[in-house]
């Protein structure tokens, strides 16, 4: 009983942007500034960190759910 709740989003380095729906794939793309590459690259270690301190949790949670779900069918076999 374990879910995946880790998702990871794959961005090319210097391109940003894209469609919000299906058939709008690589409409709206554009590349990115100088600046909009340093902020990129500046944030990429805060959002894998963020990612990694998200799956753990979510590790933990489900782990959790899943003693939970153990006891109570203990419980109901007595």
């Amino acid at each position: 009983m374990r879910f995946n709740r880790y998702k990871s989003v794959e961005t090319e380095i210097g391109r940003f942007g894209g469609g919000g729906s299906i058939g709008d794939s690589g409409e709206n793309k554009h590349e990115a500034s100088s600046e909009e590459q340093y902020f990129y690259k500046e944030n990429k270690f805060r959002v894998e960190k963020l990612k990694q301190i998200i799956a753990f949790r979510n590790k933990q949670i489900d782990e959790h759910i899943e003693d939970i779900i153990k006891s109570i069918k203990k419980f109901d076999k007595k």
